[in-house]
């Protein structure tokens, strides 16, 4: 059975509804409507558009993810025992290029430097800029 999501992402102020398949939930989902663009997305078609807002949105979420799994103290555990990122210690936004750029407080200059690689080997080189 065929569903329509209505999603807000945290990355920026769309609004996209998209399909998905109950019975095949493996099957990619697929934009059906912008209902509202924010300013870096407005233009784009239902199916561009959607792919720009999950891929940052996906990025965001692989770079908080390998910095709670190779950086602890930017890490805290929920009631469920799992380990999210710690946002009075990390921020985001993404520039006027749509790269993400983290802020973690304090860090450590060595600790910048090996996040920084470990995440440009995973997510790709200046997509992700991480300062202190």
């Amino acid at each position: 059975m065929k569903k329509i999501t209505r999603w807000s992402p945290d990355t920026c102020d769309c609004v996209i509804d998209f399909e998905w398949d109950t019975d095949n939930p493996d099957l990619p989902h697929v934009g059906k409507e912008i209902v509202k663009a924010c300013d870096a997305h407005k233009g784009n078609d239902v199916s561009n558009g959607y792919a720009k807002v999950l891929d940052e949105n996906q990025r965001k979420n692989k770079a908080f993810k390998l910095i709670t799994d190779n950086l602890i103290d930017y890490a805290k555990l929920t009631d469920r025992g799992e380990s999210i990122i710690d946002r009075e210690k990390v921020s985001y936004y993404f520039d006027a290029d749509r790269k993400l750029v983290i802020t973690a407080k304090d860090i450590k200059n060595q600790d910048k430097t090996n996040i920084q690689a470990i995440i440009d080997l995973n997510i790709g080189t200046d997509k992700v800029i991480v300062n202190g």
